[in-house]
């Protein structure tokens, strides 16, 4: 029998890996199990869900996450895990239980929401805007100077990193814990086999594909200004060189430096592509679309790290 919606509490988190584990492919190992164990934001009730009997149907999870913004800390409201049992699909869980989320959301008083789909129509349905955001890949010039392609290191002690990323925050950067810098997002580099270049004022993790014909992925840089955030990308451009690669993406524009200064290692690609959708929850409908243009031109990143 087909139950009203209603919180997964613990002893039931068990049938929520495994719809995940059934409904979405390609999945590292422990990738869902993170949300129970190293988001130290998640709440009971933060995991909705419809039962058939003893069968969990649907689900869908609210993610907590804290931004600055102008000096001030908002609360997002990341959406994930929209799932539905093959076996129960077109019966509008998923809508129903999205629906019992943003009234979640507005009772909890969230800021906004963001989410990452393919199917923008079912979201756009209930409020959520779609995000095209700024790319660039720079395709390396055959005779780019090598200069210095720093110490890369793989992902192993990363608490060197965790002030750094305080530094000269981007808009909209998410408030990190130790525990989230450690548990969170280091496990996304890891399962990425990145490596990781740091100095005094400036890190920048990437990630080289075993097929050179792929570019390298920048994952996340942060900087103190604008000479390190020119010193970083160089020591990825460096890199890149000296293993053959032959472009290099970047996962965001660039802080500080204009863009037009990296055509000094190549050649510039810049496109736009889908970066996730966005709903206004009690924010001032001037202010989300502050936000929104954010995540819009680019200043504004969100971290394959902070994925959810």
């Amino acid at each position: 029998m087909i139950a009203a919606p209603r919180a997964v509490i613990e002893s039931e988190q068990e049938a929520a890996l495994n719809l995940w584990d059934k409904v979405f492919e390609d999945t590292s190992s422990g990738y869902f199990s993170r949300y129970f164990d190293s988001d130290e934001q998640y709440q009971l009730g933060d995991l909705i869900g419809i039962w058939d009997g003893a069968t969990l149907a649907s689900t869908v999870l609210l993610c907590r996450r804290r931004l600055v913004w102008n000096g001030v800390t908002l609360l997002c409201g990341a959406i994930a895990n929209v799932a539905t049992d093959p076996g129960y699909r077109r019966r509008g869980f998923s809508s129903l239980l999205l629906r019992e989320i943003i009234l979640k959301m507005e009772r909890e008083e969230f800021d906004f929401s963001l989410l990452a789909t393919g199917t923008h129509a079912h979201y756009a349905n209930l409020g959520w805007e779609q995000i095209l955001r700024p790319q660039v890949t720079i395709n390396l010039h055959a005779d780019t100077p090598l200069r210095t392609a720093g110490n890369w290191q793989p992902v192993h002690s990363i608490s060197g990193l965790i002030s750094l990323y305080e530094q000269s925050p981007r808009p909209l950067q998410l408030i990190r814990s130790p525990r989230y810098f450690v548990e969170w997002a280091s496990w996304v580099w890891r399962s990425h086999a990145a490596e990781i270049h740091s100095t005094d004022s400036g890190y920048v993790v990437a990630e080289f594909p075993g097929d050179h014909e792929e570019p390298v992925l920048l994952l996340e840089w942060r900087a103190a200004d604008a000479a390190s955030e020119h010193l970083l990308l160089q020591a990825v451009i460096a890199e890149a060189s000296r293993r053959l690669y032959a472009s290099v993406y970047l996962s965001a524009i660039p802080q500080f430096i204009d863009k037009s200064a990296s055509e000094d290692f190549g050649i510039l690609r810049e496109e736009t592509e889908a970066a996730g959708m966005i709903r206004r929850i009690s924010l001032l409908p001037g202010d989300f679309a502050q936000v929104g243009e954010a995540y819009r031109n680019g200043s504004a990143a969100w971290w394959e790290s902070d994925g959810f």
